[in-house]
């Protein structure tokens, strides 16, 4: 926008100069066609058509620009009121700012908590899956431990056990006892049949219970196999998410960060004009506490003076008024008057003294004019003093009381910087965190497909991703790349 303003202005500032250029031209041309001189040759000189032609063609042009000139100023006033609006608009942005970075910081919270989440989850099914693999091995090994028949040593014992007994009894036996004992025998192996059948029966059910047996246990391998297909399925579909919520949560990180340095400044101009209009409010409530100072000296010391010569005027009024009072008195008593006039009493100098003696000049017969106008000079005098005292001490408090609260002020300013820059190295400790931890997943994950690529181009593009993330020399990722 401001290109295209200096743009406009130059066109502008170009099309003036051509007006003016022409305007003088067309006035030129106009002075010699007023004039007498050039009259009788205005029909016969084709010079003259020639230039009223040019005037014309002028002044058309000069309308044109004018028009022009007018449209160019009507486009520029909408140019800088739309300039106009897009600051204010850039200024209410910069206000809405500050909310959106509370909650981006709300959702940083927030992502770093899932995040924690999902690690535990993983942490607990990667446990969860080695636990059933270690229980599988078991049950094969228990199985292999267990695959040893103990059917057949049965039978072959008792098989053994019968032909040894039909032995030992053909063998040593004579042949007039066999038909003696053949009948026993029969007897004998009647007797013996239902129990051999019993334990054929029993070594039957033995046999029907463990093949229910290792039907059972066929069960949980086959149920332990699904579970682990379902974990593989459920652990791959979150790295999936990891990557996507990995590259969204890097971005986020980036522009918190650049908000976070944003905010950082402009709280360092902030606390800066706050400590210079406190300075400057100092210097001047300083300033005026002096002056004040200064004037309430000037007045206390005028009012000294004042006092002091109105003492000095009632002194000789007292003087002159008590003179021909103690002459009576000493003339009556002694009858000598000289005596009295060359030692008079002592007048006392103290103020007390002289304002009883006044009273009482007053009360009495003796009082005058001039005295008790000056008595209530004095007191009016002594009641302004008091004033003036008074207001000198409120002064003082004033400024104590200021200097006070600009002390807590400065205090309580420095805590609440103190308190942001350890809120901001927390907040930079966990965006470090944070970033480390998406890193690692994003390494794995960059791992995992380098391991998984077949096509050379593939595994080359990944050893540039991981030498980027390394931080690998030149040499380094040549190395690398004559590896793969």
């Amino acid at each position: 926008m401001d290109n295209q303003t200096t743009q406009h202005e130059g066109s502008f500032a170009e099309l003036r100069k051509a007006l003016k250029e022409f305007s003088k031209q067309a006035l030129s041309f106009q002075s010699k066609e007023s004039s007498s001189e050039y009259e009788p040759q205005n029909v016969s000189n084709p010079k003259i058509q020639k230039l009223r032609l040019l005037i014309r063609e002028k002044e058309k042009r000069h309308e044109e620009l004018t028009k022009k000139f007018e449209t160019l100023d009507k486009e520029a006033e909408t140019l800088r009121r739309r300039l106009h609006e897009i600051q204010k608009e850039q200024l209410s942005k910069n206000k809405e700012c500050y909310p959106r970075i509370a909650t981006l910081e709300e959702k940083i919270a927030e992502l770093s908590v899932v995040l924690g989440t999902f690690k535990i989850k993983q942490d607990k099914d990667r446990d969860t899956i080695d636990s059933l693999r270690a229980e599988i091995k078991r049950d094969r090994s228990l199985e292999m431990a267990n695959k040893k028949p103990l059917d057949e040593p049965l039978e072959d014992f008792l098989i053994s056990f019968y032909e040894s007994r039909c032995s030992c009894s053909q063998h040593s036996i004579s042949p007039s006892v066999k038909t003696e004992t053949a009948e026993q025998d029969d007897d004998v192996h009647a007797e013996c049949k239902p129990d051999y059948e019993l334990i054929k029966k029993h070594l039957e059910e033995e046999r029907e219970r463990k093949c229910e047996e290792e039907e059972e246990d066929l069960i949980p391998e086959t149920e332990n196999h699904e579970q682990l297909t379902n974990f593989k399925r459920e652990s791959e579909c979150p790295d999936e998410k990891l990557n996507e919520d990995s590259k969204d949560h890097q971005l986020k990180l980036k522009v918190n960060e650049i908000l976070m340095r944003e905010m950082e400044k402009n709280f360092c101009n902030i606390v800066e004009e706050r400590e210079e209009q406190f300075r400057e409010r100092l210097q001047i409530m300083e300033m005026e506490l002096e002056k004040q100072r200064l004037r309430s000296l000037e007045v206390l010391a005028e009012k000294d003076h004042e006092i002091e010569v109105m003492r000095s005027i009632l002194r000789t009024l007292q003087s002159k008024e008590l003179q021909p009072h103690y002459n009576k008195s000493v003339v009556n008593k002694d009858g000598n008057s000289s005596l009295g006039m060359k030692n008079p009493p002592a007048q006392p100098s103290s103020e007390c003294s002289t304002l009883d003696h006044v009273g009482r000049l007053s009360n009495g017969k003796e009082s005058s004019y001039p005295t008790l106008h000056c008595m209530e000079e004095l007191a009016r005098k002594e009641q302004e003093l008091v004033i003036l005292r008074k207001e000198r001490k409120r002064l003082a408090t004033y400024s104590r009381y200021m200097e006070r609260d600009f002390a807590f002020r400065e205090s309580h300013l420095k805590n609440t910087i103190s308190d942001l820059q350890s809120k901001v190295k927390t907040l930079e400790e966990k965006l470090d965190q944070s970033s480390k931890i998406v890193n690692y997943e994003y390494f794995k994950n960059v791992f995992i497909q380098f391991i998984g690529a077949k096509k050379p181009c593939d595994r080359k593009h990944m050893v540039k991703v991981i030498s980027i993330m390394l931080k690998c020399n030149e040499d380094e990722t040549q190395m690398l790349n004559k590896m793969v």
